[in-house]
Order: C-alpha cells, then structure tokens, then sequence
C-alpha cells in the first residue's frame, strides 16, 4: 500500500490559518462604538475602522480580532462625540481630542475611559467632570483643557511625566498629592487652599504654569507666598508662568500674593499676567540667577508695579516685555534687556531712555507701541540698527532723533510713525547739520592675525558703501563709529579702503601690517612659546627665527595665539644652565623683528587666585594673584588681558596687584599674561571680563502727566497720526517693493480686522521659550501694528475712555496668549508620543502583509504538488 504524503495538507491548513488572521476584524463590540467615531468625524458610513492610521489605529490580538489602541483626532470644525461609548476600547494607549470643537459625554467620560487600562496618554479639549473613578496606572500624559469639579490626586501616578490642567471650574482636589519624581511639565490651577510644597513631591519639574484663583486665606495682610507651592525651591525649573484661565476675564486676585523668592531660580522664562502681585516699597523682583538670554512678560496689571522703584534685577541679554501695564518706564533699570517690548503702556508719562543700554548693537529689538507716552524721542535711537526700532501710536510730540531727520529714505522713517509728531512725517525734507567725521589717520597699523580700526563721528548714517582690500567695513555703533576689520595678512604694502557715507562724501585711509615683535616666552609641554606680535598667520607662509645669530628656522603658530613654538632642546636654547642668555630674530615674510635679549630659564611656575575663575569687569577691577613671585619690583612686572597693559601696582614673593583699566571693548575670556623682566614663567591663565553698568537711579518722582489736551490725553490714533498714516499708505502704493517694513504696513490692514487673533499669536510667540526672540519681538511688534492700524483709519480723534476700552480687548486677548504658551513644551511633548505609539503597535496594514504571505505560501503549495 502506497504511504499517503501529508505534506501539502499541512500547506493547506497553514494556508487557511494564515488567510483567517490576515481578514481579522474588528471585534463586534468595538466596531460599534469606532463607526459612529468616524462617522462624526465625517468619514463615510462603513469606513473601516482599521484602515485608517492617522485617526484609529488598530493592533491584532490573540483571540483573532483588530483591536482600537489609537484614537486622535485635531480640528476647528465641531465634532459631536457623545454618543461614543469609549468604555469598549480595554486595548486603548492613546486617546488625544485636542484643538477642536469636540462634544462628549462629559459627566460620564471618565466613567467610561477607566476600563482603559492601558492608557498611556490622555489629552482632552472638551469639557470633562471630576468623578472618583481609577484611571489608568500607565498613564505618562494627562491633559483636561476644561475642568470641572473634584480632581483626584490618585490619577497622578508614578509613570506620569507630563500634568495639565486648565480652565477649571468649581475646582477642588481630592487625596493627598503622592511623590513623583519623573513628573517634569505642571500646569495646575491654584487650589482654594493652596498648592503644597512642590519642590518636596515632584523635584524634577523644569516648567510649571500656575493658573491663579483666590485662596482661603484666614490671615491679614497679603497671602504668604508658601500658597504657590514653594515653588522657588525647585532646582530644574526654567519655565514659571503666573496667569489666569483663558475664561477669566477679571485678572485680579482678592488678596494678592506676597513677591517669592526669584532669586534662586536658573529661570529661562518668566510670565506674570494679571494683577496677582503688589510690590511693597523695597521689594524686587530679583532674576539676578536667571540664565543669560532670560525672558520675562509682565501683562495686563494695574497694581504690580504701582510702588516700583529700581524693582527689577535681570541677567544680561534679557527679552524685556511690558504689555497692558502701568508703570514709570524710568522706575527700572532695564540696561541689561536686548530686546524690549513696551506696549499699551497706560500711564501717561515721558521717558528719559537712560535706563536702557544701546552701546554696541547690543539692543537686538526696540519696540514701543500704543501707549500714553508722550514728550522727546531720544538721540540714543540713533544706536540701533536701521529696522530694530518700532515705534508706533503713541503720543511723542516732542523732539525727532538726528538721524531720521538726517535721511530721506521713507523706509527708516517708518520706523518712528505715525505718533503725535507735528512737524515731521515721512515727506518732511531732510536736514543733518550736526553730520561729522571725527579726525582720523591717513595711515594706520594693524596686527596681523585680526585686528580692528575705527572712524568715529556724528549722524553718520545707517548704510554706507565701502572698497576694501583685505577687509570688511560695518558699523559697530551706527551713526556713531564704523568698523574696519582687518583680516590675516602680512607686509609693508599699503592698503587701502574707501568710505561713502549716505550723502555722498568720501574718505579714504591705507593700512599696513605690523613688523614682528617679541616681548616674552613662557615653557609649556617641552616648548617656548615666545608672545609678541606682527607673526604669521597666513595659510602658506612661515614665520622663521634666528637664534644667536644664527641660520633662521622655520617654526610653527601656537595654539595660544599670538605665539610661535620653538622647541626647548633646538640648538642656542640649551646651554644646560638656567640663566644663560641668548637673542631672538623673528622673520615674516618681507619684515623682522629687532634682535632681543633674553635670559633662558625652564622653570615653570604657577599663577593662583582665590577667586577663580578671575572675573573682571568693564568698569575697571582690582586683581590680586596668589603665587611665588621671584621679584619685588612693580617696574619689572607686566601684566596684559586682551592685549590691554594692566597697571601692576603692588607685588611681593607671593602675591601681585593690578589694575584692569575701565574699557568699553573686550567682554569675554581672555587669556591672563604676566612676565618678569620679559620672562613668562607662569602657565597663561583665563580671564573673564563682563560688561557691568554703574548704579543706576530712577527717576522720582515720577513725571507730571501733561496739560489736557485732545492731543495728549486721546487714543494714540490722534488725527495727526491718521494723518501720518495716510501718508504712509500714499508712500507704500509707490513703493511696494522697496522693503520688507512696507509689506509690513500694507498688510497691516487687513490684520487689524483680526487684531485678536493676532494678539493671541503675538504674545503665545514671546512667552514660548522654544520661539525665538527675535521671532517674539516681530510678531509682537505685529500684533501691536495691526490694533493700532485699525484704530488710525478714523479721521475722529478717540477719547480716553476709548483707549481704555481698547486695551481692554486687548486684556482679555491676551488670556489666550499666554496660556497658549503652556501648550508649547506639551506639544513636542505630544508629538514624541503620538509618533512613540506609531512606532510600537501595528496598523491595519498588518493584513496586507498577512495577505502577502498566503498568496506566496500559495506558490510554494503549487509547487510541492
């Protein structure tokens, strides 16, 4: 009898098997719930469920059936969600129904979604009701962006990294808060009876939005700051916002807040929007520890800073915004702000512009819109970069910067109109009588590695038109000194540059490249590497030098510039004894040094400082070092920081003083050189030097409000502005093309029919810290522009209380603008978690590769038979 072969029928059934999961579906029960999902989300009526990967996403599971893990879905169009029962989908991770107009079953939603215990991330734009219910232990991301009612301090479990909730009403907490040290973004409504000690439960949060509401607070006076969480305790945290809910439109507390402690906090980022505060006389909001570049938005506040008077310490290069507030702009010190952001300032007052710091194009962005200020724009506008002023509708009448009346370019005139001005508009004829050229050399020398020259003068313009060989021409400070610099290079040869300056005059200088110069050596690593100047550093040409007298060698550019390296065992260096002499020519291309004397000695000694690193300021700084000092003899000691000589006036066996002079140039690090009778036997140290700015007094007290008058006391959209306006719109139809700033002004109408939208937008960019400052002060600037366009179409002049019904509107605006900036960290957030949860579980696209399998198994089957 002939044995049956059973292998193509094992083929077969494994064929069957294989077709059955491909064809899998979703489970009955599901399927129900998921067709009125798409279905409100207009898909058409039998859509498969699993078929789409973007707002379903679907996993096969072990009893046959597809089964819903995703369900995401980002819209302005309403979707009527309520009839969704989402208690079905047990295989759920990610739920997200953000940025849209959804509609659910509010009071039973979490009822439903605590069968979803493998819910991961959790973000909800509608309406959902507290309700004591367990919520998944997996979840790393919570948001409810409407809240009512009884929040439970249990849904925050251990994996949760990512905590938001906003627009709450009726809010309570319910539980004790449990410790979690992976929890790093809290945006939290105040509870009625404060938040507790937060740095003690969550240590790790580095952003954290406070959503303010009155407290139950039984005792007198001000509210203890302890009320907020203590929150100035947390060592990682760089975003802080104080702010109310985008659904409150009176932001004033009952009983304001005692001012925290800012002064521990590394902060990036700092928004305080309402009147949560009230500085007592004294009190300072220190950021003194807040990290270079910090940004800080004080809005819409009538009583903050009501008694400030040098109440505000900053870092260098802050972002400085002011919007909706009443302040003296003169009571702060904003010297260390690079860009400033005045807007609907609310008190009528004139500005002295000294508390601000325009050295140096240090100011990256100044804008002051639509605000009562009135009086005399000052000179030191002049010091900022043709396109980083902005100054727009307000009430200055008084005195026009030199240098907009020097040009005729309507480009940068528009940067200072419309305001109240009477006798200058962009038409006005130019005149620049005071136009100079300080006194300069027809020749000059420089280094030959990179090194600067300098022309000085008065209204000397923002543009100019240069011929330079070898060189770069700009301005350092414009109108004020122009910038040369020279690149690498060596030689007698003269050459030359010429300067046009925007009315047509001309000035012509030569430069050369300075012969070599050795002033000393110190030993490091086996080699001398003698300091001086006038070396080589031309790609492709060398620097030689003779010892004693003898035939050049070819030698290297040190790594510690300016310096050449000689090895210490080359032949005339070594005579085995310390003390010997020996002289040194140094040779670079056409030009040599002077033949100088020196005393050989290998000794290496080091400088110390008890107060490393060295910090020294541009005000000028007395230095001590600690170290062993083998003379006594200030005249034989030099000490040089960036090429600057530093008069040394004390020394002794173990210490040296000196004096870094006031300068205005160098800030950074620069290396320290000290020498003894020309002699550097101490290993270079750094140095770092930092602009500081002398005390600074405010202005007190404060300035006499103006006589009123229609001109000074009405909207900034005065007639006369409307008619600058005007003037500009005739300008811009003339030309559209010429700058960017024009484009800017045209679309400036058809913004101001969203002026809202717009300001939303604005303040969103300069709060978040991911956005740019520069962006920030653009869109700002905009959103500023654009309110204040519509209101200048009107040929009638507005009466005060229509300023104040204006930024009013603008209050209530900006309740989206900043809370939106609590969304800006969860977003990326967001993000990596929607595309972690793509990346982990399989679509319905599963099926098609299942599909593919069976019809090859199909072939193979074929082929056995």
């Amino acid at each position: 009898m002939k044995k049956f072969n059973n292998t193509p029928f094992f083929f077969l059934i494994f064929i069957i098997i294989c077709c059955n999961f491909s064809n899998a579906t979703i489970s009955p029960t599901e399927n129900v719930q998921a067709q009125k999902y798409l279905t409100a989300l207009a898909f058409p009526s039998n859509t498969d469920p699993c078929g789409n990967s973007v707002n379903l996403q679907c996993v096969l599971g072990n009893d046959g059936y597809q089964h819903v893990t995703s369900l995401s879905y980002s819209s302005n169009v309403i979707v009527d969600l309520s009839s969704v029962d989402f208690s079905v989908f047990t295989f759920l991770q990610k739920l997200e129904l953000s940025l849209g107009n959804f509609f659910i079953d509010s009071s039973s939603f979490l009822n439903q979604i605590k069968s979803c215990q493998n819910l991961t991330y959790l973000a909800v734009n509608p309406l959902v009701i507290g309700s004591n219910v367990d919520l998944s232990p997996a979840l790393t991301n919570i948001k409810f962006t409407n809240f009512k009612g009884e929040f439970y301090s249990k849904w925050i479990g251990p994996k949760v990294t990512s905590l938001i909730v906003k627009n709450s009403v009726d809010f309570t907490v319910i539980g004790t808060f449990s410790s979690n040290s992976l929890l790093t973004v809290l945006n939290f409504p105040l509870p009625s009876t404060g938040l507790p000690d937060i740095s003690a439960i969550y240590p790790n949060i580095n952003s954290l939005i406070i959503y303010m509401k009155d407290v139950q607070y039984g005792g007198s006076g001000e509210v203890p700051s302890s009320y907020l969480g203590s929150f100035e305790n947390l060592p990682k945290l760089s975003t802080l916002s104080l702010q109310f809910d985008d659904n409150t439109t009176n932001k004033v507390l009952s009983n304001v807040i005692s001012l925290p402690n800012f002064n521990r906090l590394p902060l990036n980022s700092f928004t305080c929007d309402g009147d949560i505060f009230s500085l007592q006389s004294g009190q300072v909001f220190n950021f003194s520890k807040a990290l270079v570049g910090f940004q800080f938005n004080f809005l819409n506040s009538n009583n903050v800073f009501k008694n400030c008077y040098d109440c505000i310490k900053i870092p260098a290069n802050a972002v400085c915004n002011f919007k909706n507030i009443q302040v003296f702009i003169d009571s702060m010190d904003l010297r260390n702000c690079t860009t400033v952001l005045l807007s609907y300032i609310t008190y009528t007052q004139t500005m002295s512009f000294k508390n601000f710091n325009f050295d140096n194009l240090l100011m990256k962005s100044f804008s002051i819109s639509n605000s009562l200020i009135y009086g005399d724009l000052s000179d030191d506008l002049c010091q900022i970069e043709s396109g980083k002023a902005s100054i727009h509708y307000n009430q200055f009448n008084g005195k026009i910067p030199s240098c907009y009346l020097c040009t005729s370019d309507i480009t940068t005139r528009l940067y200072i109109v419309p305001n109240n001005f009477t006798n200058f508009d962009l038409n006005t004829p130019s005149s620049c009588p005071n136009f100079k050229i300080d006194s300069y050399k027809e020749v000059y020398s420089v280094g030959t590695q990179i090194d600067y020259i300098y022309i000085t003068g008065n209204d000397l313009g923002f543009t100019l038109n240069s011929n330079c060989d070898n060189c770069y021409v700009s301005f350092s400070m414009p109108n004020k000194i122009i910038q040369i610099m020279t690149f690498q290079g060596i030689g007698s040869t003269n050459n030359t540059v010429s300067i046009t300056f925007f009315n047509g005059q001309t000035i012509q200088i030569k430069y050369n490249y300075v012969p070599p110069l050795v002033t000393g050596y110190y030993l490091s690593n086996g080699n001398l590497n003698f300091i001086g100047s006038g070396f080589s550093f031309v790609s492709g040409t060398f620097n030689t030098i003779s010892i004693n007298g003898g035939a050049p060698i070819t030698v290297n550019i040190g790594t510690d510039a300016p310096t050449i390296v000689v090895p210490q065992n080359t032949a005339g260096l070594t005579s085995g004894k310390n003390g010997s002499p020996f002289t040194i020519k140094v040779t670079a291309k056409d030009q040599s040094s002077p033949v100088t004397p020196f005393v050989f000695n290998i000794t290496t000694l080091n400088i110390f400082a008890s107060n490393l690193p060295i910090i020294i300021t541009t005000e000028g700084t007395t230095v001590t070092l600690s170290g062993a000092f083998f003379n006594t003899d200030v005249s034989n000691v030099k000490v040089v920081i960036g090429g600057i000589n530093c008069p040394v006036t004390q020394i002794s066996a173990s210490s040296v003083t000196f004096i870094y002079p006031k300068t205005s140039v160098n800030v950074g690090t620069f290396p320290l050189y000290l020498s003894i009778n020309n002699i550097y036997p101490y290993l270079p140290t750094s140095v770092n030097i930092i602009k500081i700015f002398p005390p600074y007094t405010p202005l007190t007290p404060p300035p006499t409000p103006p006589p009123t008058t229609s001109s000074t006391t009405s909207n900034p959209s005065t007639s006369s502005q409307s008619t600058a306006s005007q003037s500009t719109a005739s300008q811009l139809t003339t030309s559209q093309s010429t700058t960017s700033q024009s484009t800017s002004s045209q679309s400036t109408a058809s913004q101001s029919t969203t002026s809202q939208s717009t300001t939303s937008q604005s303040t969103t960019s300069s709060q978040s810290t991911t956005s740019s400052q520069s962006t920030t002060s653009s869109q700002s600037t905009t959103s500023s522009q654009s309110t204040a366009s519509s209101q200048s179409t009107t040929s009638s002049q507005s009466t005060a209380s229509q300023s104040t019904a204006s930024q009013s509107t603008t209050s209530q605006s900006t309740t989206s603008q900043s809370t939106a900036s609590s969304q800006s960290t969860t977003s990326s957030t967001n993000t990596s978690n929607s595309s972690d949860l793509e990346g982990d579980h399989p679509s319905s696209s599963m099926k098609l590769n299942l599909l593919d399998n069976c019809l090859m198994l199909s072939f193979l089957l074929i082929f056995f038979l």
